[in-house]
């Protein structure tokens, strides 16, 4: 008689111990999704510090985009010609950077743009 009454108490307390692992479990899986939500905000406030950063490497074309009144210029320089006026976020390619200009293009014009003008696409 106290065998059976020892194993239903066994199976009782693993049941039970279970019941614990199983609420410590979800706690955790909250825990860890709240965790992964400041992450993730933190992550994106990251990704638009960097795209704040100005262009550093231009050995391949970079995405970008002008901010409205840039002057496209043929030098540069701020008493280059102005060749055109740019419209807000105007989508331009970095080709180069001298002298605090960038070398865009945009649309199959060419010419340097102030680096003050210029923000990079955002990244994800």
């Amino acid at each position: 008689m106290k065998f059976p009454l020892l194993i239903l108490l066994f199976f009782s307390s693993l049941s039970h111990s279970q019941t614990a692992t199983l609420e410590e479990l979800q706690e955790k899986r909250q825990e860890l999704k709240h965790n992964i939500i400041i992450l993730q905000d933190s992550l994106t406030s990251i990704s638009e510090k960097i795209n704040e950063f100005p262009i550093q490497d231009v050995s391949q074309p970079v995405g970008a985009y002008g901010t409205e009144g840039a002057a496209l210029r043929k030098e540069p320089d701020k008493k280059g010609e102005v060749i055109l006026t740019l419209n807000k976020k105007t989508t331009v390619q970095v080709v180069d950077l001298f002298r605090g200009y960038y070398l865009v293009c945009i649309a199959g014009n060419c010419g340097y743009v102030h680096k003050s003008y210029i923000r990079k696409n955002k990244t994800k």
